[in-house]
């Protein structure tokens, strides 16, 4: 028999396979990054809910126009990224432009060819304006295209993991391990778990063997 964990307690998650090398999702394939980061550390202006709802996150609410081109996101005010810079519009614009340019290299980054335009309307307003309607544009946007990144925080992507979200990137280990731990200065509502360790381990009986001595 198991017993539940304690709030609070250190949890390990044993995975088989597709340990990542790299911290960078914006130019590597695969699901192992976004798994590990999407939610956690980066976040979007929406996310999906355990029913499959998309639900609000760094935007508070969102309007859509008659015509199904124009979203405009009010943002929440409060937010910043684990560095302590503040999260605003700007922040958006020049994500969802980073997506567009050169910078992303992934199949994916062409769910945000239907992006004409984004605006900061304000530092807590965001507009973009699409070139034709889409059913699916925002529901990618729960994925990690949407994910916002701090335009002033620079530095190496693949090393350095600077989010919004409840953890930071505490120690990775390429192709090993990845290790996050909770943020005392997150905006959000506190998460009950202080620190969540990745263990990438190619090796089934080994990952059982791990998982029987706790």
């Amino acid at each position: 028999s198991t017993s539940p964990v304690e709030a609070g307690a250190p949890v390990t998650l044993a995975l088989t396979s597709g340990a990542p090398k790299n911290l960078d999702f914006t130019t590597t394939d695969g699901a192992a990054i976004p798994q590990a980061l999407l939610g956690n550390v980066y976040q979007g202006l929406v996310a999906l809910s355990d029913s499959g709802e998309i639900v609000p996150v760094l935007a508070k609410s969102w309007t859509v126009s008659p015509d199904g081109l124009t979203y405009t996101f009010d943002l929440v005010d409060n937010a910043t990224f684990s560095n302590g810079d503040p999260f605003t519009a700007s922040d958006v614009k020049y994500s969802f432009e980073q997506v567009k340019s050169d910078a992303w290299t992934i199949s994916l980054k062409s769910k945000m060819d239907v992006v004409d335009t984004i605006e900061a309307v304000s530092p807590t307003q965001v507009k973009v304006t699409l070139k034709t309607p889409s059913n699916s544009w925002l529901y990618d946007m729960t994925t990690r295209v949407g994910a916002i990144f701090d335009k002033n925080a620079g530095g190496d992507l693949a090393t350095k993991a600077v989010g919004t979200g409840p953890f930071v990137v505490s120690e990775f280990i390429p192709d090993t391990s990845l290790t996050l731990t909770a943020r005392d200065d997150y905006w959000g509502t506190p998460p009950q778990v202080q620190t969540v360790t990745f263990q990438y381990n190619n090796d089934v009986n080994a990952q059982i063997a791990g998982m029987l001595s706790g």
